[in-house]
């Protein structure tokens, strides 16, 4: 270690150059100073994890069937469900469902899912007016959403629940469906359009444009299979043709 060396009359000093610090009896500021920034460090920043409940406009009901094609829809033996399958509602059935995902945009490379919401199987729908049980060539493959202010069952999927600080009305969400088949474990992508066909189809043929308001929801229809009628939003996804 370099020092400068003084001489005071017949006495010498010498200062070094560089110190070392001796953390001894430094207790109170270790305390108040490094402890509390090095927790401060692991400690997340604050953010807002409060939501707004947003409900489908002008609707009390919303139907979601899947077709093949125009006016042929699908039934669970297309999906290679047995009439025992559908009878005794076997895990196979029971844990098929259709997923509604909403996303920022309908650009698969820059979008990120906001809200997702699964719709299992709705047991009541595999039955007759009578209580028989349908055949699995008879048992279309529907779901239903309804209000719960007004409904008791099936009211999965009625809201969609957003962040706060994410979201300021008015905005717009673009959202997809996805059959689940718990069978094979294949997920089918359907689409709010008919016929399309798998060589000209456009990625973004498969989303609906959401406008959020205020406390409400409501889907551009134009050039979609989505029809608003009277208290119910019929939502009939399709296919496509090979």
């Amino acid at each position: 270690m370099l020092k400068y060396k003084f001489k005071i009359g017949d006495s010498s000093i010498n200062i070094p150059l560089s110190t070392q610090f001796d953390v001894a009896d430094k207790d109170e500021a270790i305390r108040d100073v490094y402890v509390k920034d090095k927790l401060n460090s692991y400690i997340p920043p604050e953010e807002d994890y409060e939501v707004s409940k947003y409900y489908p406009a002008l609707v009390d009901e919303v139907i979601v069937r899947l077709f093949k094609e125009e006016n042929v829809p699908f039934t669970f033996a297309d999906f290679g469900f047995t009439d025992d399958d559908i009878k005794f509602f076997y895990n196979r059935v029971e844990n098929s469902y259709l997923n509604i995902t909403f996303y920022t945009v309908d650009n698969r490379l820059e979008q990120t899912a906001v809200y997702v919401t699964d719709l299992f199987v709705q047991r009541a729908n595999l039955f007759n007016p009578d209580q028989s049980v349908k055949t699995a060539d008879e048992a279309t493959v529907f779901f239903n959403i309804k209000n719960p202010k007004k409904f008791q069952n099936e009211t999965e999927g009625y809201f969609v629940y957003l962040k706060n600080n994410e979201y300021v009305a008015p905005f717009f969400l673009y959202c997809n469906f996805r059959f689940n088949n718990a069978g094979n474990g294949v997920s089918y992508v359907v689409y709010p359009q008919k016929n399309l066909f798998v060589n000209t189809v456009l990625e973004s043929d498969e989303y609906v444009k959401a406008n959020f308001s205020s406390n409400s929801f409501l889907f551009d229809t134009l050039g979609k299979t989505l029809t608003y009628n009277s208290n119910v939003l019929n939502i009939d996804l399709y296919a496509l043709n090979i």
